[in-house]
């Protein structure tokens, strides 16, 4: 079960950021989306859950964190608070 949320995550990330993958720089939106994401994330695991979720939540921010860094977002600095 977890295993297919997992690639269901993977594969819409994948599809919604295919630009991030190529190492192209992300507009401001979408480098906003993953600051968002990554904070959902770290929400989710600081409230706790079952191994398994805990495990899929860091899968995901670290997804995310890829392709904030893949898509060059720091570069927007403090447009991204």
């Amino acid at each position: 079960m977890h295993a297919r949320h997992y690639l269901s995550s993977l594969l819409v990330s994948c599809a919604i950021y295919p630009s991030a993958l190529a190492d192209e720089k992300l507009p401001l939106e979408d480098c906003q989306h993953l600051v968002t994401r990554m904070g959902h994330m770290t929400e989710l695991r600081r409230k706790g859950g079952s191994n398994a979720d805990m495990r899929s939540w860091k899968r995901e921010r670290t997804l995310a964190e890829e392709q904030y860094r893949k898509g060059r977002c720091k570069r927007w600095g403090r447009r991204l608070r």
